[in-house]
């Protein structure tokens, strides 16, 4: 469940974010979380979780929406595990190809392939992110570009991607350089490409978690 407020994942059957403290709203018609007197999903008049909880809850009253076009928004319940097809072209690279991401501070070092999805919940590395809450569940793609290079693309994340201190945009991929800095949400990792993970001075820098 994600916090109307503050946008962080909380226990969903929290009555109150454990994040930022706000007492959490809840749509008793479609039970997604918000902020203000509306659900804007649905229109429904958004209630205490904890009075859902009890069955207190209000007849659903559906407010007539406001026009709403294609390009409106989603929840970001929904912009987290929505599907993924934004990518740079299919590329011819080999199998073997990798770009490596470094954290030596926490001690997280993984190899990236074209098409890996880095995320709390998706991808080959969720075993890896699976406690660090600041991270999505499927935070960014990594994807190569054959004559271009290796790109990163953040998926509509909660929390952002920086790369060099520069936030990304979500969903436009972002070529990536070697030996510089990629930030998921507070996590900063050194980009490396095509070989072995391993600890070197560079590596040590990254110390910011």
């Amino acid at each position: 469940m994600i916090c109307g407020t503050c946008k962080n994942e909380i226990d969903h059957d929290s009555f109150y974010c454990d994040q930022c403290g706000v007492e959490i709203l809840i749509c008793p018609k479609c039970g997604k979380t918000g902020k203000g007197k509306i659900c804007t999903a649905d229109g429904t008049k958004l209630i205490l979780a904890k009075d859902k909880e009890n069955g207190k809850s209000e007849t659903p009253q559906p407010v007539k929406p406001a026009f709403v076009n294609e390009n409106t928004v989603k929840s970001p319940e929904e912009r987290i595990e929505a599907p993924i097809n934004t990518q740079p072209s299919i590329s011819t690279q080999t199998s073997g190809d990798q770009i490596s991401f470094i954290n030596n501070a926490i001690n997280i070092k993984f190899n990236a392939k074209h098409g890996d999805i880095i995320g709390r919940k998706k991808g080959p590395f969720a075993d890896i992110f699976g406690s660090y809450k600041q991270i999505s569940g499927a935070h960014a793609q990594i994807t190569y570009e054959q004559n271009k290079g290796w790109f990163i693309t953040d998926l509509d994340s909660s929390n952002g991607t920086k790369y060099n201190n520069a936030q990304l945009q979500p969903n436009i991929p972002q070529l990536l350089q070697n030996k510089t800095y990629i930030l998921l949400a507070n996590i900063e990792f050194l980009v490396q490409f095509n070989s072995p993970i391993q600890s070197d001075d560079d590596g040590e820098k990254t110390i910011r978690v």
